[in-house]
Parts: structure tokens; sequence; C-alpha cells
């Protein structure tokens, strides 16, 4: 007891001793004088944590513990193509849906997290995206099929694709950068300023004509925009191609189309997804 009550208070008073005193020792370095047994028990440097500044057991220093193997994964290779399987059944499930299903075939009861974590190894991501049921219509089906058989018969570089689109006047940045601590400031509209609508004509060049009109594009802007920007722009064996907007469906929008030689053609509906972006 007296030895060790010694090299208590020797581990205690350490830290009082300047720097030099004890840099070179490899021991803890009391003020007095202690016995050889007592200077035994003292603990070195080199046995403390270095955080807990405690004596670490000998068995860790001299016996450390060697991992022969990984720890096996609770759901292995079988239980991953369950996973698979019940996620084509239902992509939506949610992991606690999948950890009970998973349960009830295999009898091995995981953590939610242990499901997200797998999920994740396989590289299987959240995502969806959503379309109308309609779409899975015979009728959308056959328009699709009749869709592509026409435009089969078309080069790609006699495509010409068009489209409206618009922005606000008042449209801004709103992010900005600026160094830590301190706040990125900027000044923006007092109201909504007017919207603009912009119709472009696409190829497989690049933009062949566009318009801006202010608000929104009607009937009667866009066959202003179809005889005075398009027409005199298609070359022999064009193909114009738009979607089922209304503006895009008068008799008007054809006649200018067809009598410039160019030929009409509308896109099937519901056909977003389809075209890469």
């Amino acid at each position: 007891m007296e030895n060790l009550s010694l090299a208590l208070k020797a581990s205690a008073h350490e830290a009082l001793l300047p720097r030099s005193q004890t840099e070179n020792c490899g021991c803890l370095r009391p003020r007095w004088p202690l016995s050889a047994s007592a200077r035994q028990s003292i603990p070195r440097r080199d046995q403390l944590h270095p955080k807990t500044a405690q004596v670490t057991p000998r068995e860790r220093l001299d016996c450390p513990k060697v991992r022969t193997q990984q720890t096996p994964p609770k759901l292995n290779a079988h239980h991953q193509a369950l996973l698979l399987e019940l996620l084509e059944e239902q992509n939506d499930a949610t992991l606690a849906e999948l950890r009970d299903r998973i349960y009830a075939r295999t009898e091995v009861f995981v953590s939610v997290s242990t499901i997200h974590n797998t999920l994740k190894r396989m590289a299987i991501t959240v995502k969806k995206t959503l379309y109308p049921d309609v779409k899975a219509s015979q009728r959308v089906q056959w328009a699709r099929v009749e869709f592509w058989h026409r435009v089969r018969s078309f080069l790609a570089q006699d495509l010409l694709f068009i489209d409206e689109s618009g922005v606000n006047l008042a449209l801004m940045r709103v992010r900005a950068r600026s160094t830590k601590g301190s706040r990125a400031h900027g000044s923006r509209p007092n109201h909504r300023d007017k919207n603009v609508s912009i119709i472009g004509a696409l190829s497989l060049n690049g933009v062949v004509t566009s318009d801006n009109v202010m608000g929104a594009t009607n009937g009667l802007s866009f066959e202003a925009f179809i005889s005075q920007k398009l027409v005199p722009k298609p070359w022999q064996g064009a193909c114009v191609v738009m979607d089922n907007c209304s503006i895009h469906l008068g008799n008007t929008v054809r006649g200018l189309i067809e009598g410039a030689g160019s030929k009409l053609l509308y896109l099937p509906p519901l056909l977003a997804g389809v075209f890469p972006d």
C-alpha cells in the first residue's frame, strides 16, 4: 500500500514539474527520493493512455489483440438477393417493411439501420419518378407506337423541334459566396416583374430561330412566329416536331408549315421522359 500511495503521489506531482526534468526520463520522476521497490511501481510514461492519462494494462502492451477475420455481415448474399426481389415487387417499400418481410421469409431479424447500410453497399439509392396512370393505357401506347413508326422515316438532321418557355424579369440569383462568419448581401426587386415567353426552334445543329413575347404565348403570337420567323428557315425535307399544346393544333399552323415544303409531326401524349435531357 505504501508503494502504491507513493506511485500515485508521483503521478499527481509530475504535472507540476518542468518539462526539462522529465523529458529525458522514461518514468515519472517525483520530487523526493524513493526506494527501489517504490520506483518500480511507478508507471512509465509510455504506459499512460494519451487522452485519459490512465495506466494501460500490461496485457494490452505486451499482447495486442490480433484480428484474424472480418466480422461476417448479418445479411449475406442470399439476403441481398432477397432484398432485390422484394424491391422488384414493391420499389417504394419502407425500410421497416423490408425488415419485416425478410424476417417473415428467413427468420433473421435485423435493425432498420442494417437494412439501410446493406442497400447502400448494394448501390441502391432512393428515387422515384411519378407519371399519370393513363400513360399505361392502350390508347396512349398505340399513339406512341405510331409516332415511332413515323419519325423513323426522317433523318435526325432533318428534325426541327419547337417549344415554348418563360421567365420573369425579376428572376435573380438567390445564393452567393462570402467568407465564413460574414453574410453575402444583395438587392432584389420590390415587386414581381413582367413575364417573358420564349419560343424557339431547335435542330441537331443548334437554335434555328427564336422570338421573345411579353406575357403568355397565345395562338395569335404563335402563328406570327411560324409565319415570320420559322417559314423562311426550314430546308427541303425538314420535319417540324411539336407537342399537343392547344396553340399548336390550329389549321393555320399546319398550312404555313406544309406550305413551306416541310412535314408536321405531333408528339404522342405523355411522352415526357422518353427523350434524353
